[in-house]
């Protein structure tokens, strides 16, 4: 993707996005730098570049762009992310078949006080061919550890 690419800017708040009348893309960022581009890629919020482009957007590219919705904005159940390599997030009478068969396990535990609490695991080490076979050293993403 980078390899056709002359300018990359990383880490660069961008304030003000136009599009001049040969179609390319002047940027004005936070250091009020300004620099024209044939193409802009934003690695951010799609509200974000609703915001940047105001000036320059239609109304229905504006409300699309603001229309976005992201899955945890609302649900959590994902914004909490953990990789480790520790198999005793697993159901102990099942642990040494779940690290070395499955790839993705639930585990749903009741709770005294309200509703069941939902963990989900990926064991990365049962599908990732480069990490088949490590059994004695599990990769794993855990989602909604308590």
């Amino acid at each position: 993707l980078t390899a056709q690419c002359r300018d990359i800017k990383l880490n660069t708040r961008v304030h003000e996005l136009k599009i001049l009348s040969d179609g390319r893309l002047e940027i004005e960022d936070s250091y009020s730098e300004r620099k024209v581009f044939d193409r802009v890629v934003f690695a951010c919020p799609a509200s974000a570049v609703a915001q940047v482009a105001s000036s320059t957007a239609s109304w229905v590219e504006r409300a699309i762009l603001r229309g976005v919705l992201y899955q945890d904005d609302h649900d959590r159940l994902w914004s909490k992310v953990l990789f480790h390599q520790d198999p005793s997030v697993y159901p102990s009478q099942h642990r040494d078949s779940l690290v070395r068969e499955s790839a993705f396990v639930v585990d749903v535990k009741p709770r005294p006080d309200g509703p069941h609490h939902i963990e989900t695991h990926h064991n990365c080490s049962a599908w990732i061919p480069s990490a088949a076979g490590h059994e004695d050293t599990p990769m794993i993403v855990s989602h909604c550890v308590d």
